[in-house]
């Protein structure tokens, strides 16, 4: 039973996963139980201060101003947070989620308590939970706008080398070192829960192509070389293990179906089915809205805004995309962001898309996401030292192997090691991503209590090191050197013959057009 039962209920126990601890619970302390009492219908406006106090003129028995208050509240906090932590160099998803801990049962003071009982009363979290998910889903769409998928063509052999070998091999030795001292992890330091270690190792082992660009753009480096080269390595990274991890968790899903729902027997069918089902929803995706956004752009006139109907069109197929994809099981999440990547980067749709929508969603509608999600996480359950010290041990394994090997591949392309170990840094940070699809799977139940808070911490600690890092040691000087021959000898056939031309005076033009006859282009029109 959900929390959205209670909608239609006037006094119902519901099963509930956020916030308070200290009622009710389950025997493994997943779930909390409460009973509450819903007003049907429900008062969406206050009556005012003038209004009657048993019903209409407190905060809590309105939707309306109690969402004001909880935003407003959540709005105070985080930025009272950034203005100390931006001038020590963190990154403002630390101030989010440091908001949430102090909101959520992380910060156990009783005078607290009473004022997010009041805040947050019992069933009031499916709105702002509705308000603040549609803010990430808009998120990935506009990073996906913000993609260039085609960057994946163009990419070059170092950034393959690095991407694959980063992703691979940290993900192969840390479930060797999971599966294989597991055990004798477990008689040296006494028992614990390790069966949800390698999803910390997946977790750990891939990289976010929005943490690395949001990075690089607060560093100001996102057009330089070693941007370009992170960027790349990045995207290459993640759409190989958003493809992994889409399939896989569509077929794993339908393996693991209870057998009251489908006779036995009927799991692999169900799998595969279930995949091409999987591959159906990309392959309709990309034939339905590719066309369409390259008829848009068609019938806009140049250095003309698209228009307001087309905007709209554009936003209601990607509701549709987000529809597609539930029923493809995935999420209406992944629905969005493929839909993103198909759009085209840059003027006039892309630009315009990331123009209208990026200012609200990066400063209102996700970080009240990221406090709401650091609201779920109890970090006083990290009583386990033992737990502690093996999900440390991984997540410093997983981590040194990949430093290591991109700085080793780093230097094998003559590239200087402090742009080496900054590259590293890059794929090593995390971000509200990264802490984002740990809750998913928390609610998933694929994560405990303390292995969720341990993610939550190591979120925190590796994108602040990496910002921290990254600012510390990169030269801003060197913000355009090259780690690639630049000469015509070294171009690849029917490549593009880059030229700055400077022109001082009247007479330097027919030279620069004389040179341009002399190389005409293969290209038509």
């Amino acid at each position: 039973m959900g929390t959205n039962d209670t909608l239609f209920s006037i006094n119902k126990t519901i099963y509930n996963k956020v916030v308070f601890d200290d009622y009710n619970s389950d025997p493994d302390g997943r779930f909390l139980f409460y009973n509450i009492t819903i007003d049907m219908p429900s008062k969406i406006v206050s009556d005012g201060i003038w209004g009657n106090r048993d019903y209409g003129a407190l905060i809590s028995r309105a939707t309306m101003p109690l969402l004001e208050t909880q935003i407003l509240c959540i709005f105070v906090i985080t930025q009272c947070f950034h203005l100390v932590l931006r001038r020590l160099g963190f990154p403002y998803f630390v101030s989010q989620m440091m908001a949430g801990f102090v909101l959520g049962p992380s910060l156990k003071i009783e005078a607290l308590r009473k004022f997010k009982m009041m805040l947050f009363p019992y069933g009031s979290e499916d709105v702002l939970n509705l308000v603040s998910g549609f803010g990430y889903a808009l998120f990935l769409f506009l990073n996906g706008v913000k993609m260039d998928f085609s960057m994946i063509t163009r990419t070059g052999k170092k950034a393959w080398t690095i991407a694959l070998s980063s992703l691979m091999i940290p993900t192969f030795i840390g479930l060797f070192v999971c599966y294989s001292f597991m055990g004798q992890a477990q008689k040296a330091l006494g028992e614990f829960d390790g069966g949800k270690l390698p999803v910390i190792v997946i977790g750990h082992s891939g990289c976010s192509f929005p943490v690395v660009a949001s990075l690089l753009s607060d560093l100001e480096i996102l057009n330089s070389e070693l941007g370009r080269l992170a960027l790349s390595a990045a995207l290459v990274m993640d759409v190989i293990s958003q493809v992994v991890r889409g399939l896989g968790t569509a077929v794993v899903s339908s393996l693991r179906l209870d057998s009251h729902d489908h006779a036995p027997g009927k799991g692999p069918k169900l799998a595969t089915y279930t995949a091409i089902k999987f591959f159906i929803f990309i392959a309709l995706t990309i034939v339905i809205a590719r066309p369409a956004m390259r008829w848009i752009v068609r019938n806009t006139p140049e250095g003309r805004p698209v228009k307001k109907a087309y905007m709209y069109i554009v936003f209601l197929m990607t509701l549709c995309a987000g529809l597609l994809g539930v029923w493809a099981n995935q999420t209406v999440l992944g629905g969005m962001l493929l839909f993103g990547l198909l759009v085209p980067e840059g003027p006039p749709l892309g630009s315009q898309l990331v123009k209208q929508f990026e200012m609200i969603n990066s400063w209102f509608l996700l970080p009240i996401f990221v406090t709401c999600c650091a609201m779920k996480v109890d970090i006083s359950t990290l009583k386990s030292g033992t737990l502690v010290l093996v999900v440390v041990s991984i997540i410093v394994c997983v981590h040194l192997v990949k430093m290591l090997l991109t700085v080793g591949i780093c230097r094998y392309c003559n590239m200087p090691k402090t742009d080496g170990l900054c590259l590293a840094l890059m794929l090593s940070c995390k971000g509200v991503v990264d802490y984002v699809t740990s809750i998913f799977l928390f609610d998933s139940m694929l994560m405990s209590n303390e292995t969720v808070s341990m993610t939550a911490i190591s979120v925190l600690v590796l994108g602040s090191i990496a910002r921290i890092g990254v600012k510390s040691l990169y030269n801003p000087a060197r913000k355009y050197a090259g780690y690639q021959k630049r000469n015509i000898l070294s171009l690849k056939p029917n490549s593009e013959l880059r030229v700055v031309a400077c022109i001082q005076k009247p007479s330097h033009i027919n030279s620069i057009l004389s040179h341009l006859h002399l190389t005409p282009s293969p290209r038509k029109g």
